[in-house]
């Protein structure tokens, strides 16, 4: 499931009704977005899209979804822990991630930086090649700037550090930056950011092994499969909340309710919609889907079954 879809703090979709809120001049308000849904739709939200990803974390998921257990060592987070179901050939996979190893490591301490005055990019004379350093050694390189630094490019501007040391005993012994390099920048497709030793440093590691298991190759499984961990069956709302429903779908489902009042919409109904989004919203995080995930404590449900139908329920509050 798409991790970044959680109930509150939504993007919500188009607006079809923003009670006056942009003419308005709101300047805090509360989105409320309530759309049918079918099995299609559900599969399309449920499995994550890999080619958005930054090229370093979409070559790995490739890689997963080819049925290798590749392994990477990181020191920040998990390269692939937003992902969670993708389709791949008209099937649906799970990736799952196991944690083989972690621990301190120690090694040379490098800075990377690139500003303004490298946009020109006047490649260094004694620049390292991106893809002359091995693969775990990209990684560093890569998820120490957040993966601005790949094979192809070098983009942003940064200034931040990074050890080369490594919790697998080959990787440190076949490592370029773990034996030291003198080179003053790091090149890739034609761009450049600066590579400074900084001395020795250590810091907290972690490896990672990942596969992708099948869920299933028929769409109608797959929702259903979503549902059981991102749905609920047991919303029963208020007349006051039915109400705000029935106006967010005559709205075209989707609704943003101003915390104060406008010119175009009476106090009286703004603030029973407000009083009804903060219901909506109580009774939805006190929801639990029939099946909670190993990794998540507290699981968002993000579809509810109403009046037959499902629907997708997302909440958000904006101030601008």
């Amino acid at each position: 499931m798409n991790r970044r879809a959680v109930l509150a703090g939504l993007a919500v979709g188009p607006l079809g009704a923003l009670a006056g809120c942009m003419a308005g001049g709101c300047t805090a308000s509360t989105s409320v977005s309530f759309e049918p849904v079918d099995a299609e739709a559900i599969a399309a939200d449920g499995a994550d899209d890999v080619d958005d990803a930054p090229a370093m974390m979409a070559r790995l998921a490739d890689r997963v979804l080819a049925g290798e257990e590749p392994t990477v060592e990181t020191l920040y987070r998990d390269p692939l822990g937003w992902l969670t179901y993708v389709e791949h050939d008209g099937s649906f996979f799970e990736i799952a991630a196991e944690t083989i190893a972690e621990g301190r490591v120690s090694g040379p301490e490098y800075e990377l930086s690139r500003d303004r005055e490298m946009d020109a990019d006047a490649l260094a004379d004694d620049a390292i090649a991106f893809t002359d350093l091995p693969r775990h050694d990209r990684w560093r390189v890569s998820e120490t700037v957040d993966y601005a630094i790949s094979p192809e490019n070098i983009r942003g501007r940064y200034s931040v550090s990074s050890v080369a040391g490594y919790l697998d005993e080959s990787d440190q012994a076949d490592s370029v930056l773990a034996s030291g390099i003198e080179a003053s920048a790091i090149e890739a497709g034609g761009h450049v950011a600066r590579i400074e030793r900084l001395g020795e440093g250590s810091i907290d590691a972690r490896r990672y092994r990942y596969a992708a298991n099948p869920v299933t190759d028929d769409v109608e499984a797959f929702a259903d499969h979503v549902l059981e961990r991102r749905g609920s069956t047991a919303f029963d709302p208020s007349d006051e909340v039915r109400q705000l429903l029935s106006e967010t779908q005559d709205a075209g489902g989707s609704m943003t309710i101003c915390d104060h009042e406008l010119d175009d919409v009476d106090e009286e109904t703004a603030e029973r919609r407000r009083a009804a989004a903060d219901e909506l919203e109580r009774e939805v995080q006190s929801l639990a889907p029939p099946v909670v995930p190993d990794d998540e404590e507290h699981p968002q449900v993000r579809y509810v079954r109403y009046e037959g139908d499902w629907y997708r329920i997302d909440i958000s509050h904006g101030v601008v």
